[in-house]
């Protein structure tokens, strides 16, 4: 834009000058003294102006980046050309700006009506479509989709549309290979031939290798300007999620055959999860998610920082594919809605010396029983504009590998006096969960196995077995009894322990297994409610790990379970691997704005003189008024630093004191 708009409320255009931004650059910008001009009027137009023969003030062009200085000056005597601040006038004023965010994510609508977007996030989705051949093995036919190795194929079991309406499956899979339009996944699918199946096909890579193009504006490495002028046109819709390991996963048999917590997909992060996001307690938390906002866009979309108060302006995480465990239905076991929403809490705390601050990340109290206090899962750093999710269970449902899209709850262990030789030696932690499998021809293929683990260190001189329960009852909600409803089921519950030296942590291949099923089974399918409520008082309670039957327990190999790529396979899925996020965030954005208000003051009375040349200083010729057009502020140096223009000109009536309040924002 060239010229200021005219307005019927006078305002100055302020901005700083090239010189001024060199200044900054090199930390001496100073304001020391002001002048005033009347470099665009014209006195001979002002004349009639003020004889009434023509109307409205003189068009006045813009401030510019690189601003010629004053061409005329107003002054008190012809001569002085720039005036002394004083010190009462430049203030600082701190500033705070709030604003709502897009929501950003892979759904639209709102809470418990949630649809999978597609159309229109078409640079990161290829195809999408219903199919009902989904039988088994590790080949699928994606008729028309375009299909590419590398690809990720989100499967919506037993939904014929893009909703979220129903709790059911949604499992990811990656793309290994193409032939014609059968595409070979990374491990085996679920067997639901004559389910409907609506898959979603997005393309695989980085996001930011998707979505806009658009640079820096200034490309330090040619020193062009090639793009110096871009301007981001496209959203990015969607937020980055990077499952970061510092630890093997449990149940590998033998880690010389197979990829280690370094060769994991989101290895690089792992100097923010141990050093300087968290600071680490000694407690077992093998993963973190991290979710960001990377992309190439120039536009600063989420502002300074995310804004969090005590006024409902609060983040949400949206997971609309979830089925939380701890989420309560109103008195209902039976979860008949999916989805989750997790929100910052108020209270602000830092990590370390340098005050990293965060918020942490909780449920939503009113998705969870009246009567619970919300869990904390995660981290909002507002700063940093990032989320985490510390969670295990949270970090496994979100994986793309785990084969499950459902949290489990935990086990308490409770020491016993043994009838004989007992499980747990003096000095000895043992480390305890389970896995609940199906491992029928149909349905889903066996997932990931709880990630919370529990631990229990024997501190006695004696041996003891452990006994072991689910935390509490009603956890259960999206369980089924048979292959029919929805949710998820299992035929097998096994219980998975370690037992190590005190003090020590559990190495991922000494992982063991014990077949409990018979303790819980109902029919063909285990029952939530059996799994629930065990009496630890019964005479020969069920849950127990004795000596005896730990002596039996075989070893766990999630390595075939899950096809975990082997060392020479690094291009087939891992934990890790992820990189969109499916879910949606709500945020609030914030700017702290510094502004720096200068006050000029103009005594009419004393600037009765101009240099320019259109307009007499001789009074006698009854001049028109002066007006002032440009007011410029100079440093020590005498360099002009900021420029201001005035929409409407200024009069200097005789007799009258004129007071300009400019202000700049940094």
């Amino acid at each position: 834009m060239s010229y200021i708009i005219q307005s019927d409320n006078p305002f100055a255009s302020t901005k700083l000058t090239e010189a001024g931004r060199e200044k900054l650059a090199k930390g001496k910008l100073n304001f020391v003294s002001w002048a005033i001009g009347d470099s665009e009027i014209n006195y001979d137009r002002e004349f009639l102006l003020d004889e009434t023969t023509v109307s409205g003030s003189s068009i006045i062009l813009r401030p510019k980046d690189k601003q010629p200085g004053l061409k005329y000056y107003i002054t008190k005597d012809g001569s002085t050309l720039n005036y002394s601040f004083n010190s009462s006038d430049i203030k600082c004023i701190k500033a705070l700006v709030v604003n709502e965010a897009k929501t950003r994510g892979t759904f639209s609508g709102t809470f418990g009506n949630y649809t999978t977007r597609v159309s229109d996030i078409s640079n990161y989705v290829r195809y999408s479509n219903t199919i009902t051949n989904v039988a088994g093995g590790t080949n699928i036919t994606l008729t028309g989709s375009g299909v590419e190795e590398g690809d990720f194929i989100l499967l919506k079991i037993g939904y014929s549309d893009l909703s979220n309406t129903t709790p059911q499956p949604h499992l990811w899979f990656k793309v290994q290979s193409v032939a014609g339009e059968v595409a070979t996944v990374d491990r085996t699918l679920p067997n639901v031939n004559t389910t409907n199946v609506t898959y979603v096909l997005y393309k695989g890579g980085e996001l930011y290798n998707n979505g806009p193009t658009s640079m820096s504006y200034w490309d330090t490495g040619t020193l062009e300007f090639n793009s110096s002028c871009d301007i981001t046109s496209d959203d990015v819709p969607l937020w980055n999620m990077n499952n970061t390991y510092s630890d093997d996963l449990m149940g590998i048999p033998n880690l010389n055959d197979y990829e280690t917590y370094i060769d994991y997909g989101s290895y690089d992060y792992v100097g923010q999860k141990d050093n300087y996001l968290y600071t680490d307690d000694g407690s077992y938390d093998p993963s973190l998610m991290i979710l960001h906002y990377t992309n190439k866009t120039i536009s600063n979309l989420y502002g300074e920082y995310i804004y969090v108060d005590q006024n409902n302006k609060i983040l949400k995480v949206q997971m609309p594919d979830l089925m939380y465990h701890r989420r309560d239905f109103g008195g209902s076991k039976l979860g008949d809605e999916m989805g989750m929403t997790f929100i910052s809490d108020s209270e602000l705390k830092s990590e370390g010396i340098n005050n990293l601050n965060y918020y942490d990340l909780i449920e939503d109290k009113t998705l969870i029983a009246s009567s619970d206090n919300p869990v904390t899962v995660g981290r909002v750093y507002p700063d940093l504009k990032i989320i985490t999710f510390h969670d295990q269970e949270i970090v496994a449902a979100n994986s793309y590998k785990s084969n499950r899209n459902w949290t489990l709850p935990k086990m308490t262990l409770t020491a016993v006096n043994p009838t004989g030789d007992g499980a747990l030696a003096s000095n000895s932690t043992i480390y305890v969960s389970y896995t609940l499998e199906n491992t029928g021809v149909n349905g889903i293929k066996e997932p990931l196995p709880c990630q919370n683990i529990t631990s229990y260190t024997n501190n006695t001189s004696n041996t003891k077995d452990i006994q072991f329960t689910i935390e509490d009852t009603d956890l259960f909600p999206y369980m089924r009894d048979n292959s029919t409803s929805g949710g998820f089921y299992a035929t097998d519950f096994k219980v998975i322990y370690q037992i190590v030296t005190a003090g020590d942590k559990p190495t991922s291949d000494n992982w063991k297994f014990i077949n409990f099923t018979s303790s819980v089974i109902n029919g063909s399918y285990v029952d939530a409610n059996q799994l629930e409520v065990q009496n630890p008082l019964a005479a020969t309670p069920s849950f127990v790990l004795t000596s005896t039957n730990t002596a039996s327990s075989t070893p766990l190999d999630l390595a075939n379970t899950l096809t975990l790529p082997t060392s020479q396979q690094p291009d087939v899925l891992q934990f890790g691997d992820e990189r969109m996020f499916n879910g949606n965030i709500e945020a609030y954005i914030g700017a702290t704005i510094y502004k720096t208000l200068f006050r000029v003051n103009i005594n009419s009375s004393e600037f009765t003189y101009t240099t320019n040349t259109t307009r007499s200083n001789n009074n006698l010729e009854n001049p028109p008024t002066i007006r002032v057009s440009d007011i410029g502020i100079y440093d020590s140096d005498g360099d002009l630093v900021i420029i201001s223009k005035l929409s409407n000109p200024i009069s200097l009536v005789s007799g009258s004191n004129v007071m300009v309040e400019l202000s700049i924002d940094f």
